[in-house]
């Protein structure tokens, strides 16, 4: 296809906003509109429910669908791919509320102090992830012959090249929740919360797929080993803050295991939910997914968690509810015939006539997301926060 042919090509039959609270501004048009032309004709873009500009710039709200047969230079990657939040659930008991409470002063400086030493040690040398911590080898368990017999050894799959340390995260801290078992009893609960991913990994991923241009497919992108290790170290990173802010502030976690990837024998956390703010995936058949600000609640796996304002904490909207397994926050909801997609934040900002207004998660917002197969009847657990860490409460 010719430059010229891809400038004349009409778009705004692939611009879906089923779902979308508010319409398309004009310079969000324009950006979905660009983003298309660029792409193999079959693409598509699904608009949020809601959406807008980050304060980098960058149009936030929607899923890119495309074939794999576009080129991964026409995609709009961003510098913070895989980043979200992990949440992990901790022991919780009336005295752990009440120190909380009393000495939230002293609870905030030991997370301070914990990052500090986490800048510290990186000044210092230590390495952060890179892709040259991928593994070099898949080999997996293995049987080895001693004469007659048959010994299992014990090499582990996917083993990092070589050990480093989670860079400190967007956002960290405890936070509290009431919230509702699978017997129907209400049940207090603490949770510390993770938000951010691996900056310089990500950074580098970034460049990566500008570099490679009209070399590299989204197929081949999608399905090759550095968009699998860059996900994945996302969420292992974010999982050892967990661990580390654990120990600091001297919380019992309920899942505690040894990572399995880590070069070094390290402690890590299972997390009872994870949602990414951005994403890249496999779709159906040949086709490529990127989310950016929503998540698939088709996907999901133990609710969502969506933060509000820096200062109001998170909130986590339940999904299907079972009554079976290890599923506090309900499992995937939606429709098969159309596409579900639901905001990872609050922070976007509506047109009306002359000005801009922050959206909030009222009622009317709350009874518009049953559009997205979401039952208000499935609740809310708000997670309150009690002491947080935030990098853009960090002096310069």
């Amino acid at each position: 296809m010719t430059e010229q042919s891809i400038n004349d090509r009409d778009v705004t039959n692939s611009i879906k906003c089923d779902l979308s609270y508010t319409p398309l501004s004009s310079d969000e048009m324009c950006t979905v509109v660009g983003i298309l032309k660029k792409l193999d004709t079959s693409s598509r873009v699904d608009v949020g429910p809601l959406h807008g500009f980050s304060e980098s710039g960058d149009f936030t709200g929607f899923k890119l669908t495309s074939s794999g047969s576009s080129f991964v230079c026409h995609a709009p990657f961003c510098e913070k791919m895989f980043f979200g939040v992990s949440v992990c659930a901790v022991e919780c008991n009336d005295m752990v509320l009440s120190n909380f409470l009393k000495n939230k002063v002293d609870y905030e400086r030991k997370l301070r102090d914990m990052v500090d030493g986490i800048n510290a040690s990186i000044d210092s040398g230590v390495a952060v992830a890179g892709f040259d911590c991928i593994p070099e080898e898949y080999t997996g368990f293995f049987k080895e012959t001693k004469g007659n017999i048959s010994v299992r050894g014990s090499h582990r799959k996917g083993v990092d090249s070589r050990q480093w340390t989670p860079e400190p995260p967007q956002s960290i801290g405890v936070y509290h929740s009431y919230v509702r078992l699978a017997s129907g009893d209400r049940a207090s609960r603490l949770f510390l919360v993770c938000e951010g991913g691996c900056d310089s990994l990500c950074m580098e991923y970034f460049n990566l797929m500008f570099d490679l241009r009209d070399s590299t497919t989204l197929g081949e992108a999608v399905s090759s080993e550095e968009t699998w290790w860059v996900q994945n170290a996302c969420s292992r990173a974010r999982c050892r803050l967990l661990y580390m802010a654990c120990e600091v502030l001297d919380l019992e976690c309920k899942n505690v295991i040894s990572d399995v990837y880590s070069y070094e024998e390290r402690k890590t956390v299972v997390p009872v939910n994870e949602t990414l703010h951005f994403d890249f995936f496999q779709g159906r058949g040949d086709k490529v997914v990127m989310m950016n600000g929503l998540v698939d609640t088709q996907r999901l796996r133990n609710g969502i968690c969506c933060r509000m304002g820096r200062k109001e904490g998170y909130w986590i909207f339940r999904g299907s509810l079972r009554r079976s397994g290890n599923v506090l926050f309900g499992g995937p909801f939606g429709y098969k015939d159309h596409t579900s997609l639901f905001p990872v934040w609050n922070l976007c900002k509506r047109v009306t006539n002359t000005h801009e207004k922050e959206v909030f998660f009222e009622n009317d917002i709350l009874q518009y997301f049953t559009k997205t197969g979401w039952d208000r009847d499935w609740g809310i657990s708000e997670l309150v926060p009690l002491c947080t860490y935030d990098q853009t409460d960090s002096p310069e």
